[in-house]
């Protein structure tokens, strides 16, 4: 077996999928509005960073299809977002880190 779903389905996980405890969900607060793209990508990282687990079904949730409208391609000025993200939450880990080792 080569690790890939049947019928070219790509396993990811998507707001759109997913179902998630108010308390949890409050935990980590409200996607950011700021972003283009990638609000959600920031918000697992946000998620991760507060201890949530996931767990992803092995069955089919959600179907997305990838068309010319959809954001991420009419915002490719915007690929950028994904890189500040990741920075951010680069950031926030360093930061996390320097204060455990100072106290």
């Amino acid at each position: 077996t080569t690790g890939e779903p049947e019928g070219g389905l790509l396993r990811g996980y998507y707001p759109s999928a997913m179902l998630i405890k108010r308390e949890s969900f409050s935990r980590v607060g409200p996607f950011a509005t700021h972003w283009q793209v990638g609000e959600f990508v920031d918000w697992y990282a946000k998620a991760a960073e507060k201890g949530l687990k996931s767990h992803m079904l092995p069955k089919l949730v959600t179907k997305r299809r990838i068309h010319s409208a959809n954001t991420v391609i009419q915002h490719r000025d915007s690929q950028g977002d994904y890189v500040r993200i990741l920075k951010q939450a680069l950031d926030r880990r360093r930061e996390k880190s320097s204060q455990g080792q100072s106290h």
